[in-house]
């Protein structure tokens, strides 16, 4: 397991009042653009209030912005909120094919200049294995089979999947001090990411995406959350957690879809040292909604 940064601990849980809802019992972080933190809109004020740490979205604005504003906005960050952590860009297709295009590389550079600016705990980036056509059609690739073949050929990745992810993601190990955590997307298999992994080294890390598994790799399907966590093994080092009814991905809040929760806390429970988590609601009464959730049914 990398080690998690837990030295920031939060007051214990105070009586559950879903409209005001009480500060987890350990660190999280939670989902933010820079829209929020520019504006210190509703958002950001509910991180601030619950001292969660920002997963800084560099999807949306963060190349409209200059370099002082960017200085700017990471001096905000500093002094209001415990901490953070930064998503890095992504597209449909993944930095495993489009490390040779140059407008990526150009977009990649920029934002690698930016990131030590906000000290972030860790990076998570998409390892995007597969593309999201090859993800739908799970249900007739695998049909009959309840728990799907998660350890067989369909997941061996290329190896110039290997060879162009490598590349792209040394660049960004080498652009920061922060470990980096790969993130499942059309994954029907942690393993491919884990192979990555396992060829980038220690400061490597895995995020195991809750709502993507239940959605994209057919969770709801197969149940198949703590074959998921065993093949995962030590390198799982943070979830994103958000709900969803198991037909899109939607980022509900916690309890507001179909994925089982109450059934998946004691497989998360028994890890140890335990991951970080991002309650990755793009919406402030989602993040709501997790948060009052989280207060009836703690996770640590």
């Amino acid at each position: 397991m990398i080690p998690t940064n837990n030295s920031k601990q939060t007051n214990p849980s105070s009586p559950s009042n879903p409209s005001k809802p009480s500060k987890p019992s350990k660190p999280f972080f939670a989902t933010l653009y820079f829209r929020s933190v520019r504006l210190r809109d509703d958002h950001f004020q509910v991180l601030v209030k619950n001292s969660l740490k920002a997963e800084l979205y560099f999807k949306l604005g963060w190349d409209k912005l200059s370099l002082a504003q960017h200085k700017e906005l990471a001096k905000t960050l500093a002094n209001e909120l415990p901490g953070c952590a930064i998503h890095l860009p992504y597209n449909s297709k993944g930095p495993a094919r489009n490390i040779f295009l140059p407008e990526e590389v150009d977009k990649l550079e920029k934002y690698l200049d930016l990131i030590d600016l906000y000290e972030p705990e860790h990076l998570i980036g998409h390892a995007q294995f597969q593309a999201l056509n090859d993800s739908a059609s799970g249900p007739r690739k695998f049909m009959g089979q309840k728990n799907g073949p998660l350890d067989d050929y369909f997941h061996e990745p290329s190896q110039e999947f290997l060879d162009s992810s490598l590349s792209w993601w040394t660049r960004v190990l080498n652009s920061s001090k922060a470990p980096l955590y790969l993130e499942n997307t059309f994954e029907h298999s942690p393993l491919p990411i884990c192979r990555l992994i396992d060829l980038l080294g220690p400061r490597t890390g895995l995020c195991l995406d809750i709502g993507h598994w239940f959605f994209y790799a057919m969770g709801k399907h197969w149940d198949n959350f703590p074959e998921w966590l065993l093949l995962s093994g030590p390198r799982l080092a943070h979830l994103h957690l958000h709900d969803n009814n198991g037909e899109a991905d939607q980022h509900l809040g916690l309890g507001q879809g179909k994925i089982n929760f109450p059934a998946l806390w004691p497989h998360i429970k028994s890890l140890s040292p335990g991951p970080t988590c991002t309650l990755e609601n793009h919406r402030a009464d989602g993040l709501l909604q997790s948060l009052a959730y989280l207060e009836q049914n703690p996770l640590f």
